[in-house]
């Protein structure tokens, strides 16, 4: 998953393809996957704006430090199945080239990353529990279940225009950055920020005002303390508990009027104290406010007093989704990524290891096995198809 991510932060807002020029032969130790699995991932990396995967390397090498990762042709020179595998993967580029390949979106959602809080991270993590870049592909991960796109952005150098803008365990809040989300608010964005997120400014130092650093009108809330859900103990005491005590994690429970979530593996959320923003969920072990939301401007501002994660987040999106009008792909079994490349076309791809019958609900042209379908199809294990639909 970290690797889409990279994919999305080097394309950001170039609105061009990229080629893959080191695709997957064969790892350190590793000979190849099931047949299919290259051919899977070369197709999703489709759904990420990728034009082409050149394979690393052609012919595996019988001396120097890589003459372990092997290629598609063996030491011997015999073509192994993964020359086949390529073979079938150039097929599959080829007859899609004519049907608005690559595929160029124009996100309506995206991620601030910035570099430097992997530094600040670092050198707090007696406080920083939680790994900056876990927290960012947290965030990554629910759009990616939500066959939604997304751009990862440079909050001080953003041009597009987006309906949200997500921000995980986003701890240096810089004066430029800060200003970018008041005006992208005011001005009628959605943003969501979860804990961790503006603690320090560009110096690494803690704000001496009120948290979210630069941002605490935005959001309209007070940060008034953290908490642990794993056992936390003086060093002196730590003999007296056992390790499994020691970091125990505890069920965190989330819930509003209309449901709830239970997460086992977040061990840091905060006391949040409401200023101008309304309570839209508690946690129900203490009561206390887990999401706020605030009116600023034209926009709305989001807090979730929670590190950044995964099962948090997709419940959370899916109820700002239909705020701001975006309508993820949810027809289709959780295996299958899809996106719709044009009005009336849709590229699937199966990411599992069984086959997978999909319902599309009206007649449609299955363009890589060059059939027509009436309403379902099945899409074969680690494989994918362009369906082109019947006006």
């Amino acid at each position: 998953m970290w690797i889409l991510f990279v994919l999305q932060m080097r394309l950001a807002e170039t609105n061009k393809p990229m080629w893959c020029l080191e695709f997957q032969t064969g790892t350190f130790g590793g000979y190849s996957g099931d047949y299919g699995t290259i051919r899977m991932y070369s197709l999703l990396c489709l759904l990420y704006r990728t034009q082409m995967n050149l394979a690393w390397t052609f012919r595996s090498m019988c001396s120097g430090e890589e003459q372990y990762l092997y290629g598609l042709v063996d030491h011997d020179g015999i073509p192994s199945k993964k020359y086949e595998e390529y073979k079938e993967i150039s097929d599959i580029y080829h007859k899609l080239q004519d049907y608005d390949f690559p595929y160029l979106p124009k996100p309506e959602i995206a991620i601030a990353y910035n570099f430097e809080n992997n530094v600040i991270y670092t050198y707090a993590t007696d406080y920083y529990k939680c790994p900056y870049n876990k927290q960012a592909v947290a965030a990554f991960e629910a759009l990616y279940d939500d066959n939604l796109d997304c751009n990862i952005i440079d909050l001080s150098n953003f041009n597009m225009e987006y309906k949200l803008i997500i921000l995980p365990g986003y701890a240096q809040m810089d004066e430029k950055s800060a200003k970018a989300i008041v005006n992208f608010v005011e001005n009628g964005g959605t943003v969501l920020m979860t804990g961790y997120s503006a603690k320090v400014n560009e110096n690494n130092k803690v704000f001496d005002t009120p948290h979210p650093g630069r941002l605490s009108d935005v959001f309209g809330i007070r940060v008034a303390g953290f908490h642990r859900t794993s056992k936390h103990v003086p060093s002196m005491f730590e003999n007296n508990y056992s390790t499994e005590e020691r970091n125990k994690i505890l069920s965190l429970e989330i819930y509003n009027d209309n449901s709830k979530i239970i997460v086992s593996d977040v061990d840091y959320y905060e006391t949040i104290q409401l200023k101008t923003a309304k309570e839209i969920a508690k946690f129900k072990h203490n009561d206390n406010c887990a999401v706020s939301c605030n009116i600023f401007g034209k926009g709305k501002a989001y807090y979730l007093a929670t590190e950044s994660n995964k099962a948090i987040l997709s419940w959370l999106l899916n109820q700002i989704y239909k705020d701001i009008g975006l309508l993820p792909i949810k027809d289709y079994p959780k295996e299958i990524k899809s996106r719709k490349i044009n009005y009336n076309s849709v590229f699937l791809v199966n990411t599992s290891k069984k086959d997978i019958e999909v319902s599309l609900g009206k007649k449609a042209y299955a363009v890589l096995s060059n059939k027509d379908i009436d309403d379902k199809i099945n899409i074969s294990a680690l494989n994918g198809e362009l369906v082109v639909f019947k006006i």
